[in-house]
């Protein structure tokens, strides 16, 4: 397939520091730029094809997105633009940035997402504009490196690119809301649901939730409190108490069984922590239902 990305754009303040270096493959055209960010630098960009956006290394400019739909601009490392979508571009502050676009042909990203057992449908039209995606950014920045060589292989940048459409859209296999607005999708909510329910016996830390869906600490705490309207450490208390709860009801545990049954970190802890969600103490709360079901 002859395929040749027609993006237009207007840059201020963006100056191209070393020639464009790109790749192609079969409906694919990969290019990476490295620019100097002035201040005030800012662009605007439409495209009648989808592309991949990827900021690469840690780069002294936070690369800021938003789209012709009138959202707020946000922080980017990776995102995904449909087809026709006007995007503008902005700036934290003046520096280096090296970024990654993979400009893709629809019909090409369609049948990629299908082979890899993905639905296309709905994902094609939708943005995604992620400030973190640790496994994709990571193989975003090795596509940059095997554009980048002098022994560049067309099958490994292939096989890279079939990787990086997965850990960017493989959670369409479970239905799921659009990720635009910075939340989690149905299926990282569920991994972290199941995390804490399997280990409400023991503390369990919020970089640990982070980590079972590849994110960062301070952006996945964002992005739960998005989805959930609570922090993260507030749901997994909430789980604890209820977990309590039924403890209370069930056996005749001491207190401080349940406590530790729980996850609590010691009796006071619990009686707390119980107090404040609930307005009794554990033990008067244990007698009022108990005699409530005798009664």
């Amino acid at each position: 397939m002859n395929f040749r990305p027609a993006m237009t754009s207007e840059t201020t303040g963006i100056d191209l520091l070393a020639p464009l270096t790109w790749r192609e493959l079969p409906g694919v055209v990969t290019d990476v730029w490295q620019v100097a960010v002035g201040r005030n630098g800012q662009g605007s960009y439409l495209a009648p094809d989808p592309r991949i956006v990827a900021v690469l290394g840690e780069g002294d400019s936070e690369m800021r997105l938003a789209n012709g739909r009138g959202r707020r601009a946000q922080p980017v490392r990776i995102g995904f633009v449909p087809a026709g979508l006007a995007m503008r571009s902005s700036f934290r502050r003046p520096g280096l940035l090296a970024h990654l676009d993979i400009h893709l042909h629809e019909a090409t990203l369609a049948g990629r997402l299908v082979s890899a057992g993905i639905d296309p449908a709905a994902l094609i039209h939708t943005p995604l504009m992620l400030a973190a995606l640790a496994p994709a950014e990571a193989l975003a920045a090795a596509m940059a490196e095997e554009i980048r060589a002098a022994s560049f292989s067309a099958a490994a940048l292939d096989g890279i690119l079939d990787k990086l459409l997965m850990a960017l859209f493989g959670e369409a296999r479970l239905p799921q809301a659009p990720l635009y607005r910075g939340g989690l999708t149905p299926g990282q909510l569920a991994r972290v649901d199941r995390l804490m329910r399997e280990e409400l016996h023991r503390p369990v830390t919020v970089a640990e939730m982070a980590a079972a869906v590849d994110l960062s600490e301070s952006w996945f705490d964002h992005a739960w409190s998005q989805s959930r309207g609570e922090p993260p450490h507030r749901a997994l208390q909430r789980l604890r108490i209820e977990r309590a709860k039924e403890l209370l009801v069930q056996s005749d545990q001491s207190l401080a069984s349940v406590a530790q049954d729980s996850g609590f970190a010691d009796q006071a802890h619990f009686t707390r922590s119980f107090r404040k969600q609930t307005g009794a103490t554990p033990g008067h709360w244990r007698r009022d239902q108990t005699g409530a079901r005798r009664s």
